[in-house]
């Protein structure tokens, strides 16, 4: 029943993240030429835990992927992970953040915390 009532509201749900994508965008001055957003407007800083504690109180960047075997920080020779077999991936794993696009990220409040820590958003960009 849930599944089939989200689907009644799957247009203004959809429509609620394409405008938040295309707010960051623009915003951000980036193209990142995705033809549909995915649930995070994901991106690569400096410092995620300045980057956290920065928004704390103000939306839960729900940090995604924080180890290049995701659920595993520790003895990844158990699964025969051999650190720094994947540095890229290694690295991502301690610089992503992601913005929340769903429907409970009021767009006035979201527009403006944005614009308020922009300039800050911009120094802290890793690439």
């Amino acid at each position: 029943m849930v599944g089939i009532s989200q689907l009644e509201h799957l247009e203004n749900n959809l429509r609620h993240r394409l405008d938040i994508f295309a707010y960051l965008e623009k915003q951000l001055n980036w193209n990142h030429g995705v033809a549909f957003p995915g649930l995070r407007y994901s991106f690569l800083v400096k410092d995620r835990k300045a980057f956290e504690q920065r928004f704390l109180g103000r939306f839960n960047l729900s940090i995604w992927f924080t180890s290049v075997c995701q659920g595993r920080n520790l003895n990844w020779e158990q699964i025969q992970y051999q650190a720094g077999s994947c540095p890229v991936a290694e690295m991502v794993s301690k610089h992503i953040v992601n913005f929340p696009t769903h429907q409970r990220i009021d767009m006035a409040m979201f527009e403006s915390e944005i614009e308020a820590n922009l300039q800050w958003i911009k120094t802290e960009l890793a690439f």
